[in-house]
């Protein structure tokens, strides 16, 4: 397991020290057991956001290349009824 030492202002770190000794009782190791908690949780949420912009960037992609995937008319426009997309 690797070390990583970061200051905080004497602000963050009374809240800090507040909530990790609410949650874990001021127990040995109660400080790092919260931070390494906050840090997974702002990690999994940071992850479920790029993720979805990654997902939302392909989505903008194909849908400038909608032509490539037959979704356009002949004559390059969208179609105006649903009945028209299925006459193809």
């Amino acid at each position: 397991m690797g070390n990583i030492m970061i200051s905080v202002n004497d602000d963050n770190e009374r809240e800090i020290r507040k909530y990790a000794q609410e949650i874990y009782g001021g127990k040995k190791g109660s400080l790092s057991e919260f931070v390494w908690a906050a840090i997974a949780d702002y990690i999994s949420h940071f992850k479920k956001e790029y993720d979805n912009e990654i997902s939302f960037k392909r989505m903008i992609e194909r849908a400038k290349h909608a032509k490539k995937l037959g979704i356009l008319n002949k004559d390059g426009m969208a179609y105006t009824s649903r009945d028209e997309l299925y006459e193809r």
